[in-house]
């Protein structure tokens, strides 16, 4: 299979390649599409960090001058915020760019492995909810992004279909520090900050939805062996004790040990790839929620900007969402094999079936998980923990404007 190629996987690799993240680029330009990626993002957390010596500006951010300023460090820090998240999504697809590679080498391989026509259909229909997921998940980030890089930009169109006597005053999409008189220099600054956030929101949708296309193709997997579990008495002998040769239920078992095993591999590899990027993304992702809440009771009464920031809400929430919808739906595909593997008629089974058959039931006892950080499980109840926990950090912003 040419992943590139192939329908399922090819939105994953087009934006991947966009932001040079994907394993099989030429690695000369792939450097250098993440070194202007870097510079674009770093620079906007620059004019966001950096304090301003013009206390008059009302633009500038004078973060390290203002600490202590609640509403003006969270309408620093929320931006930063994303930033961050994105910085530490494009790292960590270059630290591991080699273990992902032996990902996709392994979707490969279980394609080219899986030959029945009743296994691919099982296999395409997984990749196909992935393919729909992936293209779900980056439209709906972009959708966000442009509503809320268009709002800033209203007093100007309405200065063109609705004009004033005055030019209406000139909204930001951040507040930073440039070192020059804003008003001057406008447009430069406002395309410095679109571009970088574009580019930010780009890595961030082309990164979850390559791995959630990773966590729903083993579950493809996973799948295909808890059918063959269940199809197991179809090719059963009907002897007590088969010759090893004939015995055609063992030799089935024997593929779904190994089958199982490679799957195993593959989530840990998953694991190895994702976890500590996942842990730093999930604390920063919480305090951004409650801060972009706490911004939203800020703006309260001026329509744009509550418009503005509502979506920005509901991007976070359905960010957090989807990094954890894939781990629980891997720890309901394990669950689901467990109980394929349980219910087998296996007290119809030859005695070495039935020997081989106490070791798969001793692996599925426990799930393929996904974690952050080895703290907790990728997963919907623990999703809500993170909801929750955000909503305590609301109330506590919130206590101290």
């Amino acid at each position: 299979m040419d992943i590139p190629q192939s329908r399922f996987y090819r939105v994953n690799a087009t934006t991947l390649r966009l932001v040079g993240q994907w394993p099989y680029q030429e690695r000369k330009s792939q450097r250098i599409q993440q070194i202007l990626f870097h510079i674009s993002v770093m620079t906007v957390l620059l004019m966001l960090i950096i304090p301003t010596g013009n206390m008059e500006m009302k633009k500038g951010i004078k973060l390290i001058e203002v600490w202590g300023d609640m509403d003006v460090m969270i309408e620093c820090l929320t931006p930063m915020g994303v930033q961050v998240n994105s910085c530490v999504k494009s790292l960590n697809c270059i630290v591991n760019r080699d273990k992902m590679k032996k990902l996709l080498e392994q979707i490969k391989t279980d394609w080219s492995n899986v030959k029945r026509e009743d296994e691919i259909k099982i296999l395409t229909a997984h990749s196909e909810q992935g393919r729909k997921l992936s293209i779900i998940y980056i439209a709906s980030m972009y959708a966000t992004v442009a509503i809320y890089l268009t709002i800033p930009l209203t007093p100007i169109i309405l200065d063109v279909i609705a004009p004033l006597n005055e030019s209406r005053p000139r909204e930001y999409l951040y507040r930073t520090e440039y070192f020059v008189d804003p008003d001057d220099y406008y447009f430069p600054i406002m395309l410095h900050t679109y571009i970088g956030t574009i580019i930010t929101v780009l890595v961030v949708a082309a990164v979850d939805a390559m791995f959630a296309t990773y966590v729903q193709h083993v579950c493809g997997i996973l799948a295909i062996i808890g059918y063959r579990f269940e199809n197991l008495i179809k090719i059963r002998d009907t002897r007590e004790n088969p010759s090893e040769h004939d015995d055609q239920c063992y030799k089935e078992l024997v593929r779904c040990i190994d089958q199982h095993y490679q799957a195993a591999e593959y989530v840990m590899l998953v694991e190895k790839s994702y976890s500590m990027a996942f842990m730093i993304q999930t604390m920063v992702s919480m305090v951004l929620l409650s801060m972009s809440a706490v911004q939203l009771l800020m703006k309260f009464g001026e329509r744009e900007e509550m418009i503005r920031m509502i979506q920005f809400n509901l991007a976070q929430f359905f960010h957090i969402f989807y990094n954890s919808w894939p781990g629980q739906k891997l720890l309901d595909q394990s669950v689901s094999l467990r109980d394929s593997v349980y219910s087998s008629e296996w007290y119809s089974l030859s005695r070495r079936s039935k020997v081989l058959l106490k070791f798969i039931m001793l692996r599925t006892l426990k799930p393929l998980k996904l974690t952050a950080g080895k703290l907790y499980d990728l997963s919907m109840e623990n999703f809500g923990a993170v909801i929750r926990a955000s909503a305590s950090y609301f109330t506590v912003f919130a206590s101290l404007r």
